[in-house]
Formats: structure tokens, sequence, C-alpha cells
């Protein structure tokens, strides 16, 4: 492994982190010796390689599901995914998504991971869609689910709610978002300058969960 050592006379023990780019950076006492310092960077060897992959999939215009790493976005947060010998069929502890029972081979992740996700999706975000449209003194007509192609959410002229059940790997402040925009639409059926201003009413940072949204591809594996 390629890595920067910087000595420090006011630090008494070897650290690493990694800068913005990836890269190792080393800070050392001023007297440890090269050996000593290429054997601690041996040691945090799977802590380096974990960080970088963690990395990687935030850079990830996409940083849904990284089967290749193992790596899955749940609300939001990153978890390795592993494999359970018991217990429940999908359980987060300590970073870890934990699955039971499957085989380890990617179809049968899927098949356990994927409706576990939906209706944990479905559950919340029909929660979040209550309680907003209390708040803002809106009402709706019903509320349905399912993997658009082009849109994660909808609103029809009914005031029927649709919700991409893919919201659920995104943090909540970005659900909530969406769940505010389709609930304004419930007031204004346009993208007026009145209906932004509903929207800002509820959800002041909606440019910015916009503007991620944008940079997540809709067409998501299934």
């Amino acid at each position: 492994m390629d890595y920067v050592v910087k000595r420090s006379r006011r630090t008494r023990s070897i650290r690493i982190r990694l800068d913005d780019a990836g890269a190792i950076v080393v800070t050392a006492p001023w007297y440890a010796l090269p050996p000593m310092i290429s054997h601690f960077v041996e040691q945090s060897k799977p802590w380096i390689e974990r960080q970088q992959q963690r990395m990687t999939l935030k850079k990830n215009a996409n940083p849904i599901l990284n089967w290749e790493e193992g790596l899955l976005s749940y609300l939001g947060k990153l978890y390795y995914i592993k494999f359970a010998e018991a217990g429940e069929k999908v359980s987060f502890r300590d970073g870890v998504c934990w699955i039971h029972p499957v085989t380890g081979q990617e179809q049968d992740i899927k098949k356990t991971l994927f409706p576990w996700l939906k209706n944990t999706a479905e559950t919340d975000i029909t929660v979040r869609v209550k309680s907003w449209a209390e708040k803002m003194g809106v009402h709706f007509g019903t509320i349905r689910f399912g993997q658009q192609s082009s849109r994660w959410g909808s609103c029809t002229g009914d005031n029927n709610l649709r919700f991409n059940w893919r919201l659920v790997h995104f943090p909540p402040e970005i659900i909530d978002y969406v769940v505010i925009h389709e609930l304004s639409h419930t007031v204004h059926h346009d993208h007026s300058d009145r209906f932004w201003a509903l929207v800002a009413q509820y959800c002041p940072g909606w440019k910015t969960h916009r503007a991620f949204l944008k940079r997540q591809a809709v067409v998501i594996e299934r």
C-alpha cells in the first residue's frame, strides 16, 4: 500500500486517516522507525480498505447498492451485507445488514432483502404521509407504491399518491421532501410559484433535496 508519512513531535502514537481523494496519510512520532510504520499500516489494511470502499460508494452517482463490494444504503446510511445463520430475515446492527437465510448468491439476497425493504418503505412512507398531511392541513386519496422508472413520486388529479419504494435507500429528510412535494400537489396541481412556496413552507431545504434526487438514477436494478 502506498502512503504518505507526516512526522509530528506532538504525537506519541501512529495514526492513519484518508484524505478527500482516499489516499492514506500516516501521522507518526518523529522517532518512529519506518518498519514500525509499515507494520502498523499493514495491520490497519482491513480498516483502510473498508473506508476506501465507503468513500467510493459515496462518490458514486447512485449510492444505493453495490453488490460487488457488498454494500447497501438504507435510510441514508451505508451498511455491509453479511449473512446470519439464524435470526430475523433482515436486521441492522453496528454498521452491518444481516440477512437470513440466504446462500450468499446475489439472486437469493435480492429475494430476501427486496421484499423486506419494500414492506418497510411502504410502512414508513405511509406514516410520513399521514403525519405531514395533518401538519399541512391537506387531504389525499389513496397511497400506492411501485418502482417507477421515471419518478420518485406522483399525485393524480384525484389526489391519489404513488411513491417509489426505493426511496427507502435515502435519508429521512429526502423522503420527507418527496412526501411534502406530492402533498403540495393536492393543493396546486402544477409547479407554479404558489406550489413551490407551499413546499418551502414545510421543507425549507427543498432545493438541496431536489438536487440530490436529480443526481440519483431513477432506474434501479430489480
